[in-house]
């Protein structure tokens, strides 16, 4: 077990920690000349693993429990935050004008996991060094799962690296995960600013369960798997309702 590191008030001027620019994380960034996106759209074709919506935490994908959640709300003033972000270089300026429009400012979760996350149970920290796939020497950073309030639900969760790849073309900006982070942790003043976290280092930080078991993420090619492959190749979810719903 390590302590998770803590991010050091005041915030950075001019931009985000080292590790977490945009540019630095080898993102695309988005174009004004480029047709827009709709948030839900961007969100839902990025969160789908195999062919199916999923929830980027537990990896449930039964249609009626899946949610879109913001990472930066854009009631409260996160409007006039999202600007300011803008302004001190934490996101392009080139990104869309409202952060409900934007999805790198989105996550596909369950209804259980949108709530806890809203509700600043938990945050995703993003670790900016690279592990690199053997043989390949592809490198690839990883958002990982704080249960911050010591949910016991949770539990199987944290310190483990959710489906999320910041070289996807939507992928969140990871300096929002900074902003949201600093909110639970000034919502849960009485809980330790250190959690310890199994072994936090890139190379040993393991993927959610269900995201080996099922699949989902690519060894051999060191990414995550979004289209659905062949019937014969898919292995049995750890998630399955056989219901029928009329819309």
């Amino acid at each position: 077990m390590a302590p998770l590191s803590i991010f050091q008030l005041p915030l950075s001027n001019g931009g985000p920690p080292p590790g977490y620019d945009w540019e630095q994380c080898g993102m695309s960034v988005p174009s004004v000349s480029e047709e827009t996106t709709t948030f839900d759209t961007g969100v839902d074709r990025r969160d789908t693993f195999l062919g199916q919506r999923r929830c980027v935490v537990c990896g449930i994908s039964f249609y009626p429990l899946l949610e879109h959640a913001y990472i930066c709300q854009p009631d409260c003033g996160g409007r006039g935050q999202w600007d300011g972000l803008k302004e001190e270089n934490w996101i392009p300026l080139e990104t869309e004008d409202y952060p409900e429009d934007d999805p790198h400012n989105g996550l596909l979760m369950c209804a259980n996991h949108r709530i806890l996350f809203e509700r600043h149970y938990f945050f995703i920290r993003y670790f900016p060094e690279a592990s690199i796939i053997p043989f390949l020497h592809y490198l690839i950073q990883k958002f990982v799962f704080i249960n911050y309030c010591g949910n016991p639900d949770d539990q199987q969760f944290h310190g483990k690296a959710i489906a999320l790849d910041v070289k996807d073309y939507y992928a969140p900006y990871p300096s929002l995960f900074i902003l949201h982070e600093l909110r639970v942790r000034a919502h849960r003043l009485f809980r330790p600013i250190d959690p310890d976290i199994p072994d936090a280092t890139p190379d040993v930080i393991l993927w959610q369960d269900w995201i080996l078991s099922d699949g989902v993420f690519n060894e051999g090619l060191g990414i995550l798997n979004h289209d659905q492959v062949p019937t014969d190749d898919v292995p049995p979810t750890n998630f399955s309702m056989n219901f029928v719903y009329d819309r």
